[in-house]
Order: C-alpha cells, then sequence, then structure tokens
C-alpha cells in the first residue's frame, strides 16, 4: 500500500510535522510513503523510509489543492492532508482549532482520530503511535553549517543575539512590522553585542554590529528551506534569540533546547501562540524557563529592557 503526505502550506505548518510524518513512517513498515510539499523539503528528507517530492509533481495536483482531508487516488494508493486546518474542520477528529493549534499532542490524537474514520471509511489498515509530548518535540534535521561554525570560532567571546527579522506570511499580527528602526535603536544601545539577522537591507548593512545571516554565511532563503534549519542553528549558539508570531520563529520550539546556549524571547502583542507553545512541555519541564514572553507593540522599550538584564 502508498501513503501519499502532503502539506501546502507554510515553513511552520510543515515544521510541526516533522514528528507525525516520522511516526507514520514508522508506525507503517510494510507501507511505501511519500510527502509532498511546496518547499521546505530538508525538513523530511533525512527521515528513512521516506521519499520526499514537489507537490506540483503529485499526479492529483489539482485534487491536493482542494485540502481535502483524504482520499483514495486509486486500489493501493491513499493520499492524506496533514495540514492543521483540516483536521480542525474534520468532524472525525474530535478537535477545535483553538484545541489543536500549535499543540502537538492535540494534533497527535486529532490525526489518529481522521486515521480511524478512514480506515474504516476505505477499509484499509494504518497504524499511529501514540507518542508523548517530548516525542513529539521536533528535531531538526542536519544541515550544512561551516561558514557559521568558522565565525562562531572567532567571537566566542562576544555577546551574540539572534533577531528573527522576516515578517509572517499567514497574516499573523505581529509587534514590529518595520524591524529596521528597532534594530538601529538595538545596536546603538548595545554597541558592543553582535545582532545576527536573517537578512539585512540597506539601513542596516552599514552598522558594524549587525551580521546578515543571507550575505556572511549564505542562509539565503532556498526552496529547500535549508536556511530556515541553519538560521535556528545560529541561534542556538547566541545568549539570547528574538522571536516573533512567525512560523518559521517557531523553530525555536526544537529538541536543541534542553542543551542550546540561547534564552528565547517571545516577542507578541498577545500571548495566544506562546502560551500555546509552551504547553508542548510539560508543566514541571524546567526548559519552560528558557522561553520568556515579551508583550509589546509598536514599543521597543520591553525589548530593550529584557536585554538589558544580563549585560
Amino acid at each position: 500500500m502508498k501513503l501519499h503526505l502532503f502539506n501546502l502550506f507554510h515553513l511552520g505548518d510543515l515544521f510541526f510535522n516533522r514528528p507525525i510524518v516520522q511516526n507514520i513512517v514508522t508506525s507503517n513498515p510494510s507501507c511505501e510513503v511519500h510527502m509532498y510539499c511546496l518547499y521546505n523539503f530538508a525538513m523530511f528528507q533525512d527521515i528513512p523510509g521516506l521519499t520526499v517530492h514537489r507537490a506540483q509533481t503529485h499526479p492529483e495536483w489539482y485534487i491536493l489543492r482542494n485540502n481535502m482531508p483524504f482520499f483514495k487516488i486509486d486500489d493501493d494508493t491513499i493520499a492524506v492532508n496533514l495540514w492543521i486546518a483540516t483536521l480542525f474542520m474534520n468532524a472525525s477528529s474530535g478537535y477545535t482549532q483553538d484545541q489543536i493549534e500549535c499543540q502537538f499532542y492535540n494534533y497527535q490524537i486529532a490525526l489518529s482520530n481522521v486515521f480511524r474514520s478512514m480506515m474504516g471509511y476505505m477499509n484499509v489498515s494504518l497504524s499511529l503511535s501514540i507518542l508523548n509530548k517530548m516525542e513529539l518535540i521536533p528535531t531538526l534535521p542536519p544541515v550544512p553549517m561551516d561558514t557559521f561554525t568558522a565565525w562562531h570560532q572567532d567571537h566566542m567571546n562576544s555577546r551574540l543575539v539572534f533577531y528573527y527579522n522576516y515578517n509572517p506570511k499567514s497574516g499573523q499580527p505581529v509587534s514590529f512590522s518595520d524591524h529596521t528602526p528597532i534594530l538601529i535603536r538595538l545596536t546603538t544601545e548595545y554597541p558592543d553585542t553582535f545582532f545576527l539577522v536573517p537578512s539585512a537591507g540597506p539601513e542596516l548593512s552599514s552598522i558594524r554590529n549587525i551580521i546578515d545571516c543571507e550575505k556572511e554565511f549564505g542562509y539565503g532563503p532556498v526552496e529547500s528551506g535549508e536556511n530556515a534549519i541553519q538560521l535556528s542553528n545560529v541561534a542556538d549558539v547566541c545568549d539570547y534569540s528574538i522571536h516573533f508570531d512567525v512560523g518559521a520563529c517557531f523553530y525555536y520550539l526544537n529538541r536543541n533546547l534542553y542543551h542550546s546556549k540561547h534564552t528565547v524571547l517571545h516577542v507578541a502583542i498577545h500571548d495566544y501562540y506562546y502560551r500555546k507553545l509552551v504547553s508542548n512541555f510539560p508543566i514541571e519541564d524546567p526548559v519552560r524557563n528558557k522561553i520568556r514572553y515579551i508583550q509589546t507593540k509598536n514599543d521597543c522599550v520591553p525589548l530593550l529592557n529584557a536585554l538589558r538584564d544580563s549585560s
């Protein structure tokens, strides 16, 4: 039997799918499993037993775009949509959007309910193991880091802050729609701190303590999504990493957090996503203390103060 998994959405959606895709492959060893996505192929390419494709190459591409929860392609092939919205819009999942958005354990249970419904409806035999919270925290696949590693060796004694200055693709409201004046203020207030950003525009490129990760290390946007993983690895070795309500920012929620150096500053207008993200860790888990919430809207003073606490 063949399983065609697919998710046609953004970096955060696909990142959160990684442990589920691994689980589906492991739980169904007799199945031939394929993953179809528009980009971010690097998130899945190291999973043994999985073949990754561009979604546009799928023989039923136009049906995939309709966001059906599952459908039969032929007598030997079933397509399963892993996008979160297909779960909370599907009555058989038993969950609402608020119950599963950014919450890995509930998402897993909702998907297992859909699997049961699909098996009964299509008379097929599939499995989905129920993983604990720790097992559902995503890992990051290996990616080349040589250029940054060489730079970091020369700056081991410097104070480093990673600042994710990309804006969301899904329309989430964020504290600062224009990061340039915020970064200018931060670099002025902390002239001895290096601020590493995914990409620096012309107004930032001349600032001595701004490090453009795209220009300096070659970690610019690529179809494979490898750059988002590389940027998360950069953040891991900084003293602080500053993230917003943006899908790729949520990459901080990975198992490296247990041994990485950085304190995560989750900056947002409200704590909707922050609360959901930290709920993925058991309540007694000390790693929660590494993630701090900063509420602000068009005011960088709370962020300045958070960095000042340890300077």
